[in-house]
């Protein structure tokens, strides 16, 4: 199969490419990084803003479509990145895709932060499923959300093109981007992490080496058109913790404050350059919200491979 992956160049695109030339399927992957060498992947150097209505030849025998591209940091360029240039990508596919009978399937990497259940959930237990209703915070969620829902909508009104729509909780890896999660191996390290509330908050977290098998799984199952999966690990906290004080040979942290006296202390400090605690890390640390992944489970026989919590070790020292 031939495979156009964008935000090849990123952690979980680099991981994606490395899985796909293994299964020895074709791979370009569109990057804005000049130099850029994945082996055995053809890398056209490129920008999504630039792209065209009319398909470039170079992608005319593509089968499968995998939209890994994203911004997590300047949130002036996300809307522009994520729905804009989802939309021109989508686009130009499907009119190549009508002109030429070639069914193309388009599979977006998306958040389970379209769901926003952390940011209000107030230390309740709640489970997400692919039916809750999508509520977004932020200025990426929605960005990510509104391209979801644009996918969908192309897809639904002209059967030319599939899609699939996979929403992981927050992936985690060797030499993964996202800092948060050394963050609080480091507060873990330094002795100064505490719980908020209490001990019992969910974390998050699921290997972006399952992230890569469900996505591989997503672009190759027919099962999988048309339909949209959570991919998830979820964890107690203190599971994570009681592994990043064990890989630092530390005293596992065991303080507990008080919900109200954190986020009290967000109101106060948060102006303070390096203050610890932001109103969103608060709600992640007191979250009880759990994610399911029975869906792709029971649709597709995916389930995780990586525990996270024995995986620390691996990840906190950047071992592939």
């Amino acid at each position: 199969m031939k495979f156009f992956v964008t935000g090849g160049s990123g952690f979980i695109g680099r991981a994606l490419c490395r899985a796909l030339v293994a299964r020895g399927d074709e791979v370009v992957v569109l990057s804005r990084k000049t130099g850029l060498l994945i082996p055995g992947v053809e890398v056209i150097h490129g920008d999504v803003s630039d792209w065209g209505s009319e398909l470039s030849s170079r992608f005319h025998d593509v089968d499968v479509v995998i939209n890994c591209m994203g911004e997590i940091g300047a949130e002036t360029k996300m809307y522009e990145l994520h729905v804009n240039g989802t939309r021109r990508l989508i686009g130009s596919f499907l009119s190549h895709s009508k002109k030429t009978k070639k069914p193309i399937h388009f599979v977006q990497l998306s958040s389970v932060g379209a769901y926003g259940m952390a940011s209000r959930s107030n230390g309740r237990r709640i489970t997400v499923n692919e039916q809750s209703v999508p509520y977004p915070v932020g200025q990426y969620e929605v960005s990510k959300t509104v391209a979801d829902e644009m996918v969908v909508s192309y897809c639904t009104a002209d059967s030319a093109m599939s899609y699939t729509i996979l929403r992981p909780t927050n992936v985690v890896g060797p030499g993964m981007s996202n800092r948060s999660f050394h963050q609080l191996a480091n507060m873990v390290r330094r002795g100064i992490f505490f719980y908020i509330g209490n001990s019992a908050a969910v974390a998050n977290y699921v290997h972006v080496e399952d992230v890569v098998r469900a996505l591989v799984l997503c672009a190759t199952d027919v099962r999988a058109k048309n339909r949209i999966y959570i991919v998830s690990n979820d964890c107690m906290l203190r599971e994570v913790v009681i592994a990043m004080a064990k890989r630092y040979q530390v005293r596992c942290p065991r303080l507990v404050i008080p919900a109200w006296l954190a986020r009290l202390s967000v109101t106060f400090f948060s102006s303070i350059p390096k203050f610890p605690l932001t109103t969103g890390r608060v709600d992640a640390l007191v979250s009880k919200v759990s994610y399911s992944n029975e869906l792709i489970k029971a649709e597709l026989g995916f389930t995780t491979i990586f525990d996270i919590p024995d995986s620390v070790p691996a990840i906190l020292d950047g071992q592939q």
